[in-house]
């Protein structure tokens, strides 16, 4: 997403907030599929911190590819065991989670009702 004044570019968080609260003209910025630009920016941060994670994720004959999102646990040394009802209440509270979830109901109801 692109602004008129610099900075020009937009994080997704801020489209978020603008789409949510009425100041983007359309929510359609959230219709398109983001995998690509996720997935993209994620092997930017990968080859950034010099994570060996491109022969990983490319399909063999004799083995699937994996995902970013498995490279990255094999890498941190992440189990799920670590994934904890705790530690999720952590990180929503760390990231507003409840205020996210309002805004994603805005969303919903901008784009039901632009249908």
């Amino acid at each position: 997403m692109q602004k008129k004044e610099s900075p020009y570019h937009v994080t997704f968080m801020q489209a978020y907030d603008y789409i949510a609260n009425g100041q983007a003209e359309s929510p359609s910025y959230l219709e398109r599929s983001m995998k690509y630009e996720t997935g993209s920016a994620l092997g930017l941060v990968m080859d950034k911190i010099d994570i060996n994670w491109k022969k990983g994720i490319e399909d063999r004959k004799d083995k699937n590819g994996e995902t970013q999102y498995k490279i990255l646990k094999k890498y941190f040394n992440i189990s799920d065991k670590d994934i904890t009802e705790d530690k999720i209440n952590q990180i929503k509270e760390e990231n507003d989670y409840n205020e996210l979830l309002k805004q994603g109901q805005k969303i919903v109801d901008l784009v039901n009702n632009n249908n």
